[in-house]
């Protein structure tokens, strides 16, 4: 079982895209993976462009820190499963369960990127 509880910036539930367009750039989300669970997605709305070139740092920051866990707890592995979610994963089995403390952020110098209507890239 798994649960992922937000915090932060629209308490809890999740931030819409719109907010994490023009208001907020931050994500906080408390995370709960029992022994059995191996993934959990956290959706962020953040809308980064997965095409984009490496240079313009349209990809999420991701810093997990471990409240708790068991004896055979391990440091999770993060994916970007789209422009708006984030997959952690951790093996299961028994003595892994795990409390994480989740904090997902736009690159402080991340350059704006779209897909222009032909296919074309197109900065800003």
């Amino acid at each position: 079982m798994t649960s992922v509880r937000y915090m932060y910036p629209n308490g809890a539930k999740v931030p819409t895209q719109a907010q994490m367009e023009k208001d907020f750039s931050k994500v906080h989300a408390v995370v709960s993976m029992s022994e059995d669970a191996s993934t959990v997605d956290i959706v962020h709305n953040m809308i980064f462009e997965p095409d984009a070139p490496p240079e313009v740092l349209q990809v999420p920051v991701v810093q997990i820190t471990a409240q708790s866990g068991g004896p055979a707890l391990q440091y999770p592995v993060v994916t970007q499963k789209d422009e708006n979610t984030v997959t952690i994963s951790k093996q299961a089995g028994p003595g892994t369960q795990a409390v994480y403390d989740v904090w997902i952020s736009r690159h402080a110098e991340a350059k704006p990127w779209k897909t222009g209507a032909a296919g074309e890239e197109v900065e800003g």
